[in-house]
Order: structure tokens, then sequence, then C-alpha cells
């Protein structure tokens, strides 16, 4: 357990952070009109509304991301302690990020069939995405074997030499991708075309290309061994 005390502290750490977050999730959404909108067609139309106790279950995912690690910690069912705190890390940064970056969106009253500015959440939300391409590809070649974290297809599971090379050209991969999703984002903002769907689209090819040429790489290189 001595070996995982590092993490236990990182954890509880998370854990705290997310507690914040919730009571702070709480307050706001008890500010909310009792009914918010929920869902927006492609021209960011309201097209849904719900109850506003609905994001609560959003308000909670950070929490229970680092529940999670804590429980499996003290379970001693943690093989890859520093590759799970990465992880936590990561997820409940982005997720609370997205929660506050659409909370004004929830916050600005329209109804359904109204339209809402869509520049900011069109530009702030799919640049956390290209963010965090950026980031998972410069940590991904240093990444060892686990079930938690990485490219978990049986080839790189069972093959640690194929895990390593896989890794490493995903890596690249993903960061000249999050590099090249960035500057479409920052493109279509100085275009005024934020919110297009056809960025979304551009996200939707480029990240599936992504994973399935490093699925197809890993798959070629599934005997390797060395």
């Amino acid at each position: 357990m001595k070996k995982n005390n590092g993490f236990a502290v990182f954890a509880l750490i998370s854990a705290v952070i997310a507690v914040v977050h919730l009571i702070a999730a709480i307050i706001g959404i008890g500010r909310l009109p009792d009914y918010v909108p929920l869902h927006f067609n492609t021209q960011w139309v309201c097209d849904g509304v719900g109850s506003r106790w609905f994001l609560l279950i959003i308000a909670l995912l950070p929490l229970i991301s680092a529940a999670v690690a804590l429980i499996k910690l003290f379970a001693g069912k943690l093989k890859q302690p520093k590759i799970t705190a990465v992880s936590v890390l990561l997820t409940e940064v982005f997720m609370i990020g997205v929660f506050w970056l659409l909370y004004p969106a929830l916050n600005s009253g329209v109804q359904i069939g109204d339209q809402i500015n869509s520049q900011p959440f069109a530009t702030i939300l799919p640049l956390l995405f290209a963010v965090l391409f950026i980031i998972l590809g410069n940590y991904m070649p240093i990444v060892q074997p686990n079930k938690a974290f990485g490219l978990r297809v049986s080839w790189t599971l069972n093959n640690p030499h194929c895990w390593r090379r896989t890794h490493r050209f995903a890596g690249k991969f993903m960061f000249i991708t999050g590099l090249i999703l960035c500057c479409v984002v920052l493109a279509a903002f100085a275009l005024h075309h934020a919110g297009d769907a056809w960025i979304m689209a551009v996200f939707f090819v480029m990240i599936t290309v992504c994973l399935t040429v490093s699925c197809i790489y890993a798959y070629l290189h599934r005997n390797d061994t060395e």
C-alpha cells in the first residue's frame, strides 16, 4: 500500500475538488429556472427542455470518477496507480470544464424554438476536445500496458511489444490530430463560422480516422516480438 500513498493523496485531493464542484453545481442549479434547455439542433436552436435537476447527474460524474478510483485503490486493485492518477485528473478537469462551459447556455432563458448565440460554446467546447487530444497524444507513448487507460484492444493487451509500438504511433497521430482540430476551430472562429455543422463533421471524421488507423496499426503489429 505504501507505493500507492502518493496516489492516495492525489485521489483524495481529486475527491475534494469533485465535492467542491458538486456543491457549487447544486447552488448554481438551484438558481436556474425550473425548466432549462437541454438540447439544441445543428443550428443551435433549442428543441428540447427538461428539469434543471437533470443536470445533477452531470455534476455528479467527477465525484463518481474520483470515488471509483479511491475504492479500487483501497481494495488493492490498482496495478498502475500513476496511470489511473493521470486518467482521473484529465477526466475530472474535462467534465468540470464542460459543465461550467454549458452553464451559461442553460441559464440563458431560451425556450423551444429560440436560437442561442453559439460562438462561445461552438468554439471553446471543440477546442477543449482538441487540446485533450494533444495532451493524450503526448502521454500515450509512455503508457505501460494496463486495463484502465490506452488503446485497449486484444492485440495490444496480449502483446507488450505491440502495445508499445501502437501507443507510440497512436500518440503521434493523436497529437497531430489535436493540432489540426485546434487550427480548424480557431479558423472557423476567425471566419465567423463557429457552430457550423461541418465543424462537427470534421471532428467526427478525424477522430474516427485516428482511432481506426491506430487499431489497424495494432493489428498489423499484433505478432511483434521486439
